[in-house]
């Protein structure tokens, strides 16, 4: 395949077999994570049969998010356990539900914490440490759309200091923050579910589906309904069987 960039984060890992990105050292059992926008394509060994599992995500946890690209040799325990995870929730990804975004958030923390093993761990301060157990208790009660005080509580600080604190920690105020959780939220629903847009606007914290998408629309440019149907679009591009269509030699005469 030639490379080109995803529009989202791609976990890959080599499961059996030897394979790796290209430009990159042929591996045998190994976990890849790419970030969006960063072009790339696979190549394995010659001769040889290689098993992958992938996985994609719009949003990954802050850490990861600070790494950038990584990667991590993988035992074969490892490899057989994310072999699992992924082989686990591949009938929420054919058919999903109201409760696979769960499942799903489950394998990219699990998925996360495997890239991340080799990665240098660095202490975090007492503010952004207060931002993070913020936004984790914001994330558990999106539906209930609390405000900016119930975050501060959440938070065990005054309202007028977990500001200070969010613009030390993410560069913007808790509410720029809060309403990218939002669309961050609302993106995995509409890719992952076919819920109508009225629930995946109360499932995070909108009053009625208007006022999602004014507000989405406001954050990504366009409706969520084209923003669903291009995200669809290109799952389905970059499917398995849309691969094999793509690289098929053209019919003999």
């Amino acid at each position: 395949m030639r490379p080109y960039a995803r529009g989202f984060w791609e976990f890959q890992a080599c499961v059996a077999g030897a394979f790796g990105p290209t430009l990159q050292t042929i591996s045998g059992r190994r976990l890849w994570v790419f970030p969006p926008g960063e072009a790339h394509a696979w190549v394995a060994r010659p001769g040889t049969r290689s098993r992958v599992a992938v996985a994609h995500f719009d949003a990954v946890p802050e850490p990861l998010r600070q790494a950038g690209r990584v990667s991590t040799a993988l035992s074969k325990r490892e490899a057989d356990h994310v072999e699992r995870l992924l082989t686990g929730v591949e009938a929420d990804y054919r058919r999903p539900t109201n409760k696979s975004v769960l499942r799903f958030d489950q394998v990219l923390i699990e998925l996360t914490a495997l890239a991340l093993r080799d990665v240098a761990e660095e202490p975090l301060a007492s503010g952004p440490r207060a931002v993070d157990r913020a936004l984790a208790w914001y994330a558990e009660h999106l539906a209930q759309a609390p405000g900016v005080e119930d975050l501060a509580g959440a938070a065990a600080v005054s309202a007028s200091h977990l500001h200070r604190l969010f613009k030390a920690a993410r560069g913007a105020g808790p509410q720029a923050v809060m309403r990218q959780v939002q669309m961050e939220r609302a993106c995995a629903l509409m890719r992952a579910t076919g819920l109508p847009l009225a629930q995946v606007a109360e499932a995070c914290g909108f009053s009625s589906a208007s006022a999602f998408s004014r507000a989405f629309k406001q954050a990504r440019g366009v409706s969520p309904q084209a923003w669903r149907s291009a995200s669809a679009e290109v799952m389905k591009r970059s499917s398995p069987a849309a691969q094999r269509r793509s690289t098929a030699p053209p019919a003999g005469p």
